[in-house]
């Protein structure tokens, strides 16, 4: 039976983001996806950012890739 669970990301820092929240297909520079939680409706991935909806949104301010160790910190660019 295959493994349906979905990889995620360690979360070093949640920063501004709640426990219940949308969780997004996050992709790190070593090849893999797994999961990440953030608030507000997150529509597209741009290199190592992400890009939001209107409303209020965040992103853990640092996490960790399970796979190959990589630390990815947040600085927010709010660009309206």
């Amino acid at each position: 039976m295959p493994n349906t669970k979905k990889k995620t990301w360690k979360i070093l820092d949640r920063g501004e983001v709640p426990r219940v929240t949308n969780v997004i297909e996050y992709h790190c520079e070593c090849g893999v996806d797994a999961m990440l939680p953030v608030s507000g409706l997150a529509i597209a991935q741009l290199g190592k950012g992400l890009v939001f909806d209107r409303g209020p949104y965040s992103m853990c301010k640092v996490i960790q890739c399970r796979s190959c160790g990589r630390v990815l910190e947040s600085g927010v660019e709010d660009v309206r």
